[in-house]
């Protein structure tokens, strides 16, 4: 094969791999639509001598809290990039914080003094994971608990605290996957074919459950491999 046509081959290969990661970004936008594209680990934390429990997903405020004495009890739930916001209040008098999906009730606690934080997470519209919603009413701090957890949820309202219903909806944790999938696309538009491939191989480790993303892996190792016999044929 002369050296022109050796380099109209190339060519021809990369405008199929190119092709590739098109598809590939429309099989990711056809199974993973809307809010999907990301997700926030919600971390919760128990303070022992106040009994409040806090959620946050900054991974700063988190590890402050943890070395003034907070317990790290892992993942709290998983929530959208975006969504139905999720308002942080804080009372100074009594060092408690709240949460709320509610509006009005936002509005109402400010009026009472709280401090309005602001938007801290989005519920999901899609209304995947309920976060239930507790209130005990014989404390004057950490009077409300949040969990995805059922039996968590009976067992304090058997003890006496009481069932408020839904605070919010998180998301499945395998959704975290579908971030995984992007970056490792967004690779292979900016990296030369072979560091695309080799790129493309280790990120998809992290996300192979995701439905036609071994297709995809399969049809960019042919490239490799078709790239691979052009060196050695010369």
């Amino acid at each position: 094969m002369d050296i022109i046509s050796k380099d109209i081959f190339r060519e021809k290969k990369f405008v199929a791999f190119a092709g590739l990661v098109v598809i590939s970004f429309s099989i990711i936008s056809f199974f993973f639509p809307n809010e999907s594209h990301a997700a926030q680990n919600m971390a919760r934390l128990y303070n022992e001598n106040t009994g409040e429990h806090f959620y946050t997903s900054n991974d700063g405020e988190r590890t402050n809290l943890i070395t003034q004495g907070w317990k790290y009890e892992g993942l709290g739930w998983t929530a959208p990039d975006s969504g139905d916001a999720v308002y942080r209040l804080y009372n100074s008098v009594a060092g408690d914080h709240h949460y709320t999906l509610s509006l009005s009730e936002k509005n109402w606690l400010v009026s009472l003094g709280w401090s309005d934080e602001g938007i801290s997470w989005y519920s999901s519209q899609s209304k995947e994971v309920p976060l239930y919603r507790v209130y005990n009413p014989n404390t004057q701090t950490a009077t409300h608990h949040y969990t995805m957890n059922t039996s968590e949820r009976d067992s304090l309202v058997k003890i006496g605290w009481h069932n408020e219903g839904i605070g919010w909806f998180g998301i499945s944790s395998s959704d975290n996957l579908v971030k995984e999938k992007e970056d490792a696309l967004k690779q292979l538009e900016t990296m030369n074919l072979k560091e695309q491939t080799i790129s493309f191989q280790q990120r998809i480790k992290n996300a192979n459950s995701v439905v036609g993303i071994n297709n995809i892996l399969a049809a960019a190792q042919r490239v490799s491999d078709a790239n691979d016999a052009i060196d050695t044929s010369k």
